[in-house]
């Protein structure tokens, strides 16, 4: 299936309302954003089109789409992208998280990978490296924004010009990044930004999975993405030079370069032991 145009859409499961949007053909790729990502169509995305079926959903209660009324974890949103992925019929599906949306993604992958051939974690949250005193997941909602950009970009200077100080929004979009701000809390904060579970599970993810890294990450560190990538049978550790915690829109050339390599070593792999 393909679409002509990144302008959103709209699906309903389980009496909410979600946003969506989807351009491009040939293999499906389901684009899980993060807390701190930018909401819509981005220039990643685009490149991704070129190769691939792209769907980019804002998760429930984030951007313009409605919150379930019984969603109140990461785990249930695991569910509500098992339902998504049935609802639009995807298959031999490419699915990719970023931060949360990696959390989200690897929930998924622990307890149905019937729809999904391979998988793609970037800058992932969601499990629990270090001491129980010690903080592996910087609090970025605490600091104010130039701060915040130290941490989130490899050259804050770019940075400024891709997000928008929240003092500089308009009103619509000062309600959109305050209401991402507090569905973040709601499903992140207690324990913060990790399952305590979900690591000793990360052994029952049975497809390819590439965990791809900003090399210069100062939100979630890369020994952090290592420690991810070795609970994961056989997956592939990407670190990216010259990108902190938002690899995709900090270098996104790269970031595709990556992905579109994954994806397609993988399928010559299986198309190689088929032939065998």
């Amino acid at each position: 299936m393909s679409s002509v145009s990144s302008k959103p859409s709209h699906i309903e499961i389980r009496q909410a309302k979600v946003e969506y949007v989807r351009k491009g053909s040939g293999q499906p790729l389901l684009v899980l954003h993060g807390a701190k990502d930018l909401m819509g169509w981005q220039p990643y995305h685009e490149m991704l089109s070129a190769h691939f079926d792209v769907i980019v959903p804002s998760h429930p209660g984030f951007g313009r789409s409605e919150l379930l009324s019984d969603c109140e974890s990461i785990e249930d949103l695991a569910y509500f992208y098992l339902d998504f992925v049935k609802a639009l019929r995807l298959e031999n599906l490419l699915l990719v998280g970023c931060d949360i949306g990696g959390w989200i993604a690897a929930e998924m992958a622990v307890r149905n990978t019937s729809a999904i051939a391979k998988l793609t974690l970037v800058g992932s949250v969601g499990i629990k490296v270090s001491d129980p005193l010690q903080r592996d997941i910087l609090d970025l909602n605490v600091l104010p924004h130039e701060e915040q950009m130290t941490h989130l970009w490899y050259d804050p200077a770019a940075g400024q010009t891709i997000m928008t100080n929240p003092y500089q929004m308009a009103d619509e979009e000062l309600t959109v990044y305050l209401r991402n701000q507090e569905t973040e809390t709601m499903f992140t904060w207690k324990p913060f930004m990790y399952n305590p579970q979900l690591k000793k599970r990360l052994h029952r993810i049975d497809v390819p999975t590439a965990v791809i890294w900003g090399e210069a990450d100062q939100v979630v560190s890369a020994s952090y993405g290592e420690v991810f990538a070795d609970e994961i049978p056989d997956a592939r550790l990407i670190l990216i030079e010259k990108a902190g915690h938002l690899p995709h829109l900090e270098q996104p050339s790269r970031f595709v370069e990556e992905l579109t390599g994954f994806a397609g070593s993988m399928a010559e792999a299986n198309k190689s032991q088929m032939q065998a």
